[in-house]
């Protein structure tokens, strides 16, 4: 029997500390391990991580994933396998605060232990378990092992949320030549509102001396267009060009599209649509993204955008333009035009407006600044041809050398109203400037889509004039409302030739007093004389405009109705106006009533609708025609001609 040894023997002493030890250590460690198998979390397996790890719970689109596979972005899934023992799992998501938010798709479920060969998924669809989008930013995982009783947290597996569109924009727009043959011009520039858009397109490019708002111009085949954009993480970018209309409907219409490199950051367009250059006109350079979410975002986003909106991102297209003041230029001098042919040579010709007779013509070299001399009191047309075909013209007004009345009748044509309706964009927004648009337009701008619509049937009354020896002088209406050039001083009557969609403001007043005090006024047209806009001779600008009541002579214009083969005759004649006119055959008529229901003499389909008027206001007389085109009808409608002829001598002379 062996006897233990007694707790005062030395070798039990020296012993005891050291079983202590070893007790103590065994026990740490035991805490550490336990510690370090629930932080490394050896139940869970298989490298899980939310896929895709960026989504748009409400906006995002079916994209590929990194696999390759089309899912929706609309919410993410994780996958794993419990590699120890099985247990029923739940998954939860938790906010950057640690706050759990919503439970995943799939929690509950019993899941058997195994070696990888089947993985688990649970998915998320980015809300709430009310039901409600989260807030964007970025969310982590909890997983709860049910028979562990614990939760573990998926350590480096996050997922990003986003609730927005992106917002795409074009930071810049260049040009540059498609061969070296080409000279490297990429702007044109037009007298802007000082007060309105200001362009920072292309600031190196060359500007020309017209004004000091730069827009550029891509020359279509010959010139390429550079987009710039940022590329903000995007998964796939297209450019969109858009070409731009005055259409109040339809202002944009998408004629070509082709995707970049989102990367890159630019695109390059080469002005050609299906092989062919694309037409002279206004065009927005547009962009549609996609970014990491699978979201889609577009700019412009609404078909009719604001300026601010398309900053930057305008380009007028065109081989070759021009532009001049909508003053006069006094006979036998020389009237300035601005030409923009991509450094191109081009050739030109001076006619009188509506005849095919050539006055005078050169070449220039790709000059910048045309000057051409205007022989005679007239209206003219300069056209311009350049390379490849392109042709373009301006109008060019001749007037008296001298302010005060040469000859009794003064004629003033609509040139506020040719530019109001000019349909091309004066800005880098790219969208089009008119009048009825609401805004300022400056008054010296290309002509990029061909002469005013209704020149021609001005120059048919001109030219009627002309046959029949009648002397007049001639100007426009912004000349006369800045005092430059022939006025109304002295002068026997007025003929306000053509399209009087809008007069300037000043005007309204000034032709009001000229008749009142024993002027006679003649004006023809419809929707005409009923809006005014500002002009401001100083930076050539004009607008916004704003409707009249009544005209400056007191008329009220009714409504524009189809004539359905009626015939205008006379009601009334106390100013001998129809003398010699049996009628008149026009496809519409405008009503037009007379200040106080005072009527000299009067026309139309019926007595309550007439359409020609005359009467006395003040000392002076005026008559007013609501016909279309009455210009062109003076050559081939007799009674059409002899009304004019009686309007000339009787209250204009």
């Amino acid at each position: 029997m062996v006897t233990p040894p007694h707790p005062s023997d030395p070798v039990t002493r020296r012993l005891a500390p050291v079983l202590f030890g070893l007790l103590v250590l065994a026990t740490v460690a035991a805490f550490y391990l336990t510690q370090h198998l629930k932080s490394q979390n050896p139940l869970i397996n298989g490298g899980p991580r939310a896929d895709p790890p960026v989504i748009n719970p409400t906006l995002a689109g079916v994209c590929r994933n990194e696999a390759g596979r089309l899912v929706s972005f609309r919410r993410t899934r994780v996958g794993f396998y419990l590699q120890a023992r099985s247990d029923n799992v739940s998954v939860y998501v938790v906010n950057a605060g640690g706050t759990r938010v919503a439970t995943m798709a799939g929690s509950g479920r019993y899941l058997r232990r195994n070696n990888g060969s089947h993985y688990s998924f649970f998915t998320w669809n980015g809300r709430t378990a009310a039901g409600t989008p989260v807030p964007a930013g970025t969310y982590g995982f909890d997983v709860l092992l049910l028979h562990e009783d614990r939760f573990l947290p998926l350590n480096g597996v996050t997922v990003q949320v986003s609730t927005a569109r992106p917002r795409p924009a074009v930071s810049g727009l260049s040009v540059a030549p498609a061969s070296s043959s080409v000279a490297p011009s990429s702007t044109v520039t037009v007298p802007a509102p000082a007060s309105t858009r200001t362009s920072t397109t292309a600031a190196a490019a060359t500007r020309s001396a017209v004004g000091p708002d730069p827009v550029t111009v891509l020359v279509p085949g010959a010139q390429r267009l550079t987009v710039r954009f940022a590329p903000r993480h995007l998964r796939a970018a297209r450019v969109l060009v858009y070409r731009v209309s005055a259409s109040t409907t339809h202002p944009l219409t998408l004629v070509k599209s082709f995707g970049v490199d989102p990367r890159g950051g630019q695109g390059t367009w080469d002005g050609l649509i299906h092989g062919r250059p694309a037409p002279a006109g206004s065009y927005l350079i547009g962009l549609r993204v996609l970014d990491a979410s699978c979201t889609a975002g577009q700019v412009p986003a609404v078909s009719d955008p604001l300026p601010a909106m398309t900053a930057q991102a305008g380009v007028e297209v065109t081989a070759l333009t021009a532009s001049t003041s909508t003053l006069p230029t006094p006979a036998g001098q020389r009237a300035t035009v601005h030409v923009f042919s991509g450094g191109l040579p081009y050739t030109w010709r001076l006619f009188r407006a509506g005849s095919p007779r050539v006055l005078g013509h050169g070449h220039a070299a790709g000059a910048a600044r045309l000057r051409v001399r205007l022989p005679a009191v007239g209206l003219y047309v300069l056209a311009i041809a350049g390379a490849g075909g392109h042709r373009t013209a301006v109008p060019l007004v001749a007037s008296g050398v001298r302010a005060r009345a040469s000859t009794p009748v003064l004629v003033v044509l609509p040139a506020l109203s040719w530019q109001g309706h000019n349909a091309t964009g004066q800005h880098s927004d790219g969208l089009i400037d008119t009048l009825s648009a609401g805004g300022q337009i400056a008054l010296r701008r290309p002509y990029i889509g061909g002469l005013p619509a209704d020149l021609a049937d001005e120059a048919d009354l001109l030219r009627f004039l002309d046959r029949a020896g009648d002397a007049y002088d001639l100007t426009t209406d912004t000349a006369l409302s800045a005092g430059i050039g022939p006025t109304l001083a002295g002068r026997h009557g007025v003929l306000l030739d053509g399209d009087f969609t809008w007069l300037p403001a000043n005007l309204v007043g000034s032709l009001g007093r000229f008749v009142a005090a024993g002027g006679g006024a003649f004006a023809f047209g419809q929707h005409v004389l009923q809006s005014v806009a500002p002009v401001d001779p100083g930076p050539g600008t004009a607008g916004p405009a704003r409707p009249l009541a009544v005209d400056p002579f007191g008329v009220r214009h009714g409504a524009v109705s189809p004539s359905g083969g009626q015939i205008i005759t006379a009601l009334t004649d106390g100013l001998g106006l129809f003398r010699n006119v049996p009628a008149l055959v026009t496809p519409s008529y405008q009503v037009l009533q007379p200040p106080g229901g005072k009527v000299a003499s009067a026309a139309g389909v019926a007595p309550v609708a007439p359409s020609i008027v005359g009467f006395r206001s003040g000392r002076g007389t005026v008559v007013e025609a609501g016909l279309p085109r009455f210009g062109a009808s003076l050559g081939t409608d007799v009674d059409a001609a002899q009304m004019l002829r009686r309007i000339w001598q009787v209250v204009l002379r």
